[in-house]
């Protein structure tokens, strides 16, 4: 299967241009050939968990919403899977970090909530629940489980996914660089015998400066 890792820049306050940028980079990955493309966290708008502003709460989408409704179109188009991740509005206060897996036929085949909202540096604990399961999911003829950032810190984690038969892991990201994941993303492959794909958001978004390259 190949998989390309979109690392992008969400620094437009209208969700729309994250979107459209979005498409185009998907678009791209999709003529070259690409069958499943992962998005990373938070693509459809910046990063705006440094602060507890409840305004905030408004760049909430619901599954049905604009980006996701758009990228669904994108997997549908080209017949490729995708791995998009929101801040979810799950019903009437219920809020979430979730990575959606769209599927060939643009339908949403499965969600994964984030089940270790970040605690250090940020206010992801003040906007999202944490979830519960730690979902693996049949993409092409490939078991497929998802970690979201943060997450990357804790081992039992990719151990879950590892157990119930995973064989890949994607993680969506919106990280500093002064994470040094290139070191130890590949631990988290070597300890539980399994691929693992990672991208990160790029450049700045306000006062927030991420980790990734294009």
């Amino acid at each position: 299967m190949k998989i390309a890792l979109i690392q992008m820049e969400s620094s437009s306050p209208e969700v729309e241009e994250n979107v459209q940028k979005a498409c185009r980079h998907v678009d791209a990955a999709a003529s070259a050939g690409a069958e499943l493309v992962v998005l990373p966290e938070f693509f459809n708008v910046p990063v705006f968990t440094l602060t507890t502003n409840k305004e905030n709460f408004r760049l909430s989408e619901r599954e049905a919403g604009f980006s996701i409704r758009t990228m669904a179109g994108k997997a549908r188009e080209h017949g490729i899977y995708i791995v998009a991740t929101i801040f979810e509005e799950a019903g009437l206060g219920l809020y979430y970090d979730t990575a959606m897996v769209i599927g060939r036929t643009g339908d949403v085949e499965g969600k994964y909530r984030k089940c270790h909202p970040a605690g250090a540096g940020t206010f992801e604990k003040f906007f999202f629940r944490p979830g519960s399961e730690f979902p693996v999911f049949r993409i092409g003829e490939w078991r497929v489980g998802i970690n979201i950032c943060y997450e990357w810190r804790f081992p039992e984690a990719a151990r879950s996914l590892a157990l119930k038969g995973a064989e890949l892991i994607v993680m969506p990201f919106a990280a500093s660089p002064k994470l040094k994941l290139s070191k130890a993303l590949p631990v988290r492959a070597w300890e539980n015998v399994l691929y693992l794909a990672a991208c990160n958001k790029v450049g700045h978004e306000g006062e927030w400066q991420s980790g990734g390259g294009r």
